[in-house]
Protein backbone atom coordinates (compact mmCIF):
# COMPACT_ATOMS: atom_id res chain seq x y z
CA UNK A 1 0.00 0.00 0.00
CA UNK A 2 1.32 3.48 -0.46
CA UNK A 3 -0.11 4.72 2.40
CA UNK A 4 -1.21 3.97 5.98
CA UNK A 5 -1.93 5.62 9.21
CA UNK A 6 0.32 6.29 12.23
CA UNK A 7 -2.93 6.19 14.82
CA UNK A 8 -5.70 3.84 15.42
CA UNK A 9 -8.15 5.95 15.23
CA UNK A 10 -7.29 6.84 11.53
CA UNK A 11 -6.66 10.63 11.53
CA UNK A 12 -2.97 11.07 10.51
CA UNK A 13 -1.95 9.50 7.22
CA UNK A 14 1.35 8.51 6.22
CA UNK A 15 2.90 8.52 2.39
CA UNK A 16 5.00 6.09 1.65
CA UNK A 17 6.56 8.21 -0.80
CA UNK A 18 7.49 10.91 2.09
CA UNK A 19 10.93 12.58 1.82
CA UNK A 20 11.21 11.41 5.44
CA UNK A 21 9.45 8.03 5.84
CA UNK A 22 12.48 6.08 6.51
CA UNK A 23 11.99 7.48 10.50
CA UNK A 24 9.30 5.44 10.08
CA UNK A 25 11.36 2.25 9.54
CA UNK A 26 10.44 -1.09 12.19
CA UNK A 27 7.17 1.37 13.46
CA UNK A 28 3.62 -0.28 13.61
CA UNK A 29 1.46 1.38 11.78
CA UNK A 30 -2.33 0.87 10.61
CA UNK A 31 -4.16 -0.09 7.65
CA UNK A 32 -6.53 1.68 5.57
CA UNK A 33 -9.06 -0.49 6.18
CA UNK A 34 -10.76 1.04 9.34
CA UNK A 35 -12.29 -2.22 10.14
CA UNK A 36 -8.57 -3.73 9.82
CA UNK A 37 -6.19 -4.64 12.40
CA UNK A 38 -3.31 -5.64 10.43
CA UNK A 39 0.35 -4.11 11.34
CA UNK A 40 1.38 -2.18 8.63
CA UNK A 41 5.37 -1.72 8.28
CA UNK A 42 7.14 0.31 5.86
CA UNK A 43 9.54 -1.83 3.57
CA UNK A 44 12.67 -0.21 0.98
CA UNK A 45 12.18 3.24 3.31
CA UNK A 46 15.83 4.30 2.37
CA UNK A 47 13.98 4.65 -1.32
CA UNK A 48 11.02 6.62 -1.31
CA UNK A 49 10.02 6.09 -4.84
CA UNK A 50 10.13 2.65 -4.82
CA UNK A 51 8.61 2.40 -0.61
CA UNK A 52 5.41 0.95 0.44
CA UNK A 53 3.79 -0.56 3.11
CA UNK A 54 2.67 -4.54 4.23
CA UNK A 55 1.07 -6.19 6.67
CA UNK A 56 3.24 -8.65 9.04
CA UNK A 57 2.74 -10.98 11.68
CA UNK A 58 -0.98 -11.28 13.11
CA UNK A 59 -4.21 -10.87 12.76
CA UNK A 60 -3.87 -10.53 8.92
CA UNK A 61 -5.94 -7.98 6.73
CA UNK A 62 -9.84 -8.11 7.63
CA UNK A 63 -11.52 -8.04 3.95
CA UNK A 64 -10.21 -6.36 0.51
CA UNK A 65 -6.80 -4.76 2.03
CA UNK A 66 -5.25 -7.35 1.60
CA UNK A 67 -5.53 -6.61 -2.37
CA UNK A 68 -1.92 -7.84 -3.89
CA UNK A 69 -2.05 -4.20 -5.81
CA UNK A 70 0.32 -2.66 -2.91
CA UNK A 71 1.85 0.06 -4.92
CA UNK A 72 0.97 2.27 -7.38
CA UNK A 73 3.86 3.18 -9.71
CA UNK A 74 2.29 7.24 -10.54
CA UNK A 75 5.26 7.47 -13.27
CA UNK A 76 3.88 5.22 -15.99
CA UNK A 77 0.92 7.29 -16.05
CA UNK A 78 -0.02 11.13 -16.93
CA UNK A 79 -3.16 11.91 -14.54
CA UNK A 80 -4.33 14.73 -17.72
CA UNK A 81 -5.08 12.04 -19.53
CA UNK A 82 -7.59 10.43 -17.02
CA UNK A 83 -10.68 11.88 -18.15
CA UNK A 84 -13.28 10.95 -15.83
CA UNK A 85 -16.76 9.15 -15.89
CA UNK A 86 -15.80 8.96 -19.56
CA UNK A 87 -13.24 6.29 -19.10
CA UNK A 88 -15.99 4.33 -17.14
CA UNK A 89 -18.52 4.80 -20.27
CA UNK A 90 -15.87 3.39 -22.82
CA UNK A 91 -15.58 0.24 -20.95
CA UNK A 92 -19.86 -0.12 -21.87
CA UNK A 93 -18.23 -0.49 -25.30
CA UNK A 94 -17.66 -3.38 -27.42
CA UNK A 95 -13.81 -3.47 -27.74
CA UNK A 96 -12.69 -1.58 -31.42
CA UNK A 97 -9.87 -3.37 -33.25
CA UNK A 98 -6.68 -1.79 -33.03
CA UNK A 99 -4.81 -0.13 -36.52
CA UNK A 100 -1.30 -1.13 -37.23
CA UNK A 101 1.10 1.02 -35.32
CA UNK A 102 4.14 2.13 -37.31
CA UNK A 103 6.83 4.30 -35.94
CA UNK A 104 5.33 4.73 -33.24
CA UNK A 105 2.36 6.24 -34.15
CA UNK A 106 -1.55 4.72 -34.50
CA UNK A 107 -2.97 4.70 -37.71
CA UNK A 108 -4.64 8.31 -36.45
CA UNK A 109 -1.48 9.60 -36.09
CA UNK A 110 -1.31 10.08 -32.24
CA UNK A 111 2.00 9.33 -30.87
CA UNK A 112 2.36 6.66 -29.06
CA UNK A 113 5.57 7.15 -26.67
CA UNK A 114 5.55 8.52 -23.26
CA UNK A 115 2.92 8.49 -20.47
CA UNK A 116 -0.45 7.06 -20.88
CA UNK A 117 -3.61 7.08 -18.91
CA UNK A 118 -5.29 4.80 -16.87
CA UNK A 119 -7.73 3.07 -19.28
CA UNK A 120 -8.72 -0.39 -17.51
CA UNK A 121 -10.59 -1.71 -14.24
CA UNK A 122 -7.25 -2.57 -13.09
CA UNK A 123 -5.55 0.32 -13.48
CA UNK A 124 -8.05 2.85 -11.99
CA UNK A 125 -8.09 0.50 -9.27
CA UNK A 126 -5.16 -0.16 -8.47
CA UNK A 127 -3.87 3.94 -8.38
CA UNK A 128 -7.57 4.05 -6.36
CA UNK A 129 -6.71 1.86 -3.41
CA UNK A 130 -3.30 3.20 -2.72
CA UNK A 131 -4.53 6.75 -2.42
CA UNK A 132 -6.70 8.16 0.41
CA UNK A 133 -10.26 8.34 -0.58
CA UNK A 134 -10.59 12.53 0.06
CA UNK A 135 -7.41 13.05 -1.77
CA UNK A 136 -7.47 13.83 -6.09
CA UNK A 137 -6.69 12.09 -9.10
CA UNK A 138 -6.87 14.74 -12.25
CA UNK A 139 -9.10 17.00 -10.02
CA UNK A 140 -11.56 13.89 -8.57
CA UNK A 141 -11.49 12.62 -5.48
CA UNK A 142 -10.90 8.85 -5.24
CA UNK A 143 -14.06 8.35 -3.22
CA UNK A 144 -16.04 9.54 -5.91
CA UNK A 145 -14.38 6.92 -8.61
CA UNK A 146 -14.14 3.99 -6.00
CA UNK A 147 -17.12 2.78 -3.29
CA UNK A 148 -15.18 0.78 -1.04
CA UNK A 149 -14.93 -0.32 2.42
CA UNK A 150 -12.76 3.00 3.29
CA UNK A 151 -15.82 5.10 2.00
CA UNK A 152 -18.86 3.19 2.71
CA UNK A 153 -20.52 6.24 4.93
CA UNK A 154 -21.05 8.00 1.11
CA UNK A 155 -22.56 5.29 -0.26
CA UNK A 156 -24.73 3.85 2.93
CA UNK A 157 -27.57 4.76 1.17
CA UNK A 158 -26.87 3.09 -2.14
CA UNK A 159 -24.75 4.03 -5.04
CA UNK A 160 -25.64 6.25 -7.85
CA UNK A 161 -23.95 7.50 -11.06
CA UNK A 162 -20.76 5.86 -12.69
CA UNK A 163 -18.24 4.66 -10.28
CA UNK A 164 -16.05 1.41 -9.81
CA UNK A 165 -17.60 -0.37 -7.04
CA UNK A 166 -15.59 -3.10 -4.83
CA UNK A 167 -17.23 -6.07 -3.86
CA UNK A 168 -17.80 -9.95 -4.07
CA UNK A 169 -19.93 -12.83 -4.97
CA UNK A 170 -23.33 -13.68 -3.29
CA UNK A 171 -25.64 -15.53 -5.37
CA UNK A 172 -26.68 -15.57 -8.68
CA UNK A 173 -30.31 -15.76 -10.35
CA UNK A 174 -30.87 -17.26 -13.38
CA UNK A 175 -34.14 -16.25 -14.19
CA UNK A 176 -33.50 -12.69 -13.74
CA UNK A 177 -30.02 -12.76 -15.59
CA UNK A 178 -28.79 -11.08 -12.60
CA UNK A 179 -25.72 -11.34 -9.99
CA UNK A 180 -25.74 -10.15 -6.18
CA UNK A 181 -23.20 -8.99 -5.10
CA UNK A 182 -21.89 -8.41 -1.03
CA UNK A 183 -21.27 -4.43 -0.52
CA UNK A 184 -18.97 -3.91 1.08
CA UNK A 185 -16.44 -6.64 0.64
CA UNK A 186 -16.72 -9.64 3.03
CA UNK A 187 -16.93 -9.64 6.27
CA UNK A 188 -17.65 -6.09 6.47
CA UNK A 189 -20.56 -6.00 3.98
CA UNK A 190 -23.77 -3.88 5.28
CA UNK A 191 -25.96 -4.86 1.89
CA UNK A 192 -26.07 -6.11 -1.60
CA UNK A 193 -25.95 -4.83 -5.35
CA UNK A 194 -27.33 -6.36 -8.10
CA UNK A 195 -25.85 -6.58 -11.77
CA UNK A 196 -28.89 -7.20 -14.52
CA UNK A 197 -27.03 -8.68 -17.66
CA UNK A 198 -28.22 -7.27 -21.42
CA UNK A 199 -27.82 -10.57 -22.65
CA UNK A 200 -28.21 -14.18 -22.18
CA UNK A 201 -24.78 -14.88 -23.26
CA UNK A 202 -23.07 -12.15 -21.68
CA UNK A 203 -24.94 -13.70 -18.32
CA UNK A 204 -23.66 -17.06 -18.54
CA UNK A 205 -19.67 -16.28 -19.32
CA UNK A 206 -19.39 -13.85 -16.48
CA UNK A 207 -21.52 -15.91 -14.12
CA UNK A 208 -19.07 -18.42 -14.75
CA UNK A 209 -16.33 -16.58 -14.15
CA UNK A 210 -17.94 -14.66 -10.97
CA UNK A 211 -18.89 -17.76 -9.61
CA UNK A 212 -16.05 -19.53 -9.58
CA UNK A 213 -14.05 -17.06 -7.22
CA UNK A 214 -16.30 -17.83 -4.39
CA UNK A 215 -17.19 -15.98 -1.55
CA UNK A 216 -14.22 -14.69 -1.22
CA UNK A 217 -13.07 -13.54 -4.42
CA UNK A 218 -12.21 -9.69 -4.83
CA UNK A 219 -14.74 -8.24 -7.74
CA UNK A 220 -14.39 -4.96 -8.80
CA UNK A 221 -17.42 -3.86 -11.25
CA UNK A 222 -17.78 -0.92 -13.29
CA UNK A 223 -20.82 0.63 -14.30
CA UNK A 224 -23.82 3.06 -14.09
CA UNK A 225 -25.66 2.64 -10.42
CA UNK A 226 -28.89 3.29 -9.77
CA UNK A 227 -29.99 3.32 -6.21
CA UNK A 228 -32.84 1.40 -4.96
CA UNK A 229 -34.61 -0.42 -1.51
CA UNK A 230 -35.51 -3.59 -1.92
CA UNK A 231 -35.54 -6.14 0.92
CA UNK A 232 -33.47 -9.41 -0.27
CA UNK A 233 -32.78 -12.48 2.15
CA UNK A 234 -33.07 -10.50 5.28
CA UNK A 235 -31.01 -7.27 4.34
CA UNK A 236 -31.37 -5.20 1.19
CA UNK A 237 -30.37 -4.39 -2.21
CA UNK A 238 -29.26 -0.76 -2.45
CA UNK A 239 -27.83 -0.32 -5.66
CA UNK A 240 -27.57 -1.93 -9.12
CA UNK A 241 -26.26 -1.41 -12.45
CA UNK A 242 -26.73 -2.94 -16.19
CA UNK A 243 -23.37 -4.69 -17.65
CA UNK A 244 -22.88 -4.58 -21.19
CA UNK A 245 -19.37 -5.49 -21.46
CA UNK A 246 -17.09 -8.06 -19.84
CA UNK A 247 -14.84 -5.42 -19.55
CA UNK A 248 -17.05 -3.76 -16.59
CA UNK A 249 -15.84 -6.84 -14.66
CA UNK A 250 -12.39 -7.33 -13.25
CA UNK A 251 -11.68 -10.00 -10.69
CA UNK A 252 -8.64 -9.23 -8.55
CA UNK A 253 -8.01 -12.30 -7.10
Amino acid sequence: MDYAFEDEKRTKIIYANASDIVQYKGVRCYCKNPYCEARMFIYNPEHPSSAFFKASGKPSHNGSCGSIYNHFDNTEYDANLFNFPDVLIDLEKEPIKKKTCISGRTGSGEETFGKKGLKTIKEIYKMATNTPPNDEYNGIKIKDILADVRSYSEYEDGIMGYHLVECNFFRYENNEKAIIMNFPFLPNNRYYLRLVFENEELFRKERSRIYDTGHKGLIVISGLWQQIDEEYEKSTIKAECKIKSEKQIAIIK
